[in-house]
């Protein structure tokens, strides 16, 4: 079902490829769509092993023409004209950027009216950020109206001094190169939050094991309002059914 939201349609894909989009991944979107271009940010090292060259480069299906390779930050997609897509999808991106109301903005800019945003996040209770503060709705637009760039170091000593995991000072001092940081801290509350703030209606909302959090939204026509009121209500069905005990307390 979920499926038939990118079935022989156009979109543009968030830091990919991404295995959960490919045949065995769970959703294997790379199968049924038309054509994804894709928009990533120039590592030093490509940690998937590939070079980002611009133009048709990406290759997200081995059976289907590559797509249009767009290099840049993903909170400035100038790149692209308003409403060039019909999906937009990223999976386990939306931590690594610290201003990220500022990059859904741009996300649902280049999306169509009736277009589908889906997001993968890491839930806070299924990964090494577990003993760290969740982030607030308050937070990020804060972050948001204040412009916050992309070389904030905010979190830094938050995540030396609570990520449930050892890292090296030289990996903290270049996170801005690799973008390895995790700057904020997801539940399915938040996520839900963000959805709704920017006036996405929302799909399907799904805490998922071992780390995940998959939510699928609509970009509505300009004078429509989302009802969103089933998944913010404290009698959310995702709220009854998580795995994580943050989304059920």
């Amino acid at each position: 079902m979920v499926l038939d939201y990118f079935r022989g349609k156009v979109g543009l894909e968030i830091a990919g490829p991404s295995g959960v989009f490919r045949v065995g991944g769970g959703l294997p979107i790379y199968e049924v769509a038309a054509c994804i271009d894709d928009f990533s940010y120039p590592r030093p090292v490509e940690w998937r092993g590939r070079v980002l060259i611009p133009g048709k480069t990406f290759q997200y299906n081995p059976e289907k023409p590559p797509g249009l390779q767009f290099i840049g930050d993903a909170v400035d997609l100038s790149k692209i004209s308003s409403g060039a897509y019909h999906f937009v999808i990223a999976s386990h991106v939306l931590e690594h950027i610290a201003n990220p109301l500022k990059a859904i903005s741009e996300w649902l800019r280049v999306l169509k009216r009736g277009g589908v945003l889906l997001l993968i996040v890491p839930h806070r209770d299924g990964t090494f950020d577990r003993k760290r503060p969740l982030t607030t709705l308050d937070h990020l637009i804060g972050d948001f109206k204040n412009n916050m760039g992309e070389n904030d170091q905010t979190h830094i000593q938050e995540v030396k001094e609570l990520m449930d995991k050892k890292v090296k000072q030289v990996w903290l001092d270049s996170c801005y190169a690799h973008r390895g940081l995790h700057h904020h801290v997801f539940d399915t509350k938040l996520i839900v939050e963000i959805f709704d703030y920017f006036n996405i209606e929302i799909l399907s909302a799904a805490p998922v094991r071992p780390h995940s959090i998959i939510i699928l939204g609509r970009k509505l026509a300009r004078k429509q309002k989302a009802n969103n009121q089933s998944f913010l209500s404290k009698r959310a069905k995702y709220k009854r059914t998580s795995p994580f005990a943050t989304d059920r307390a």
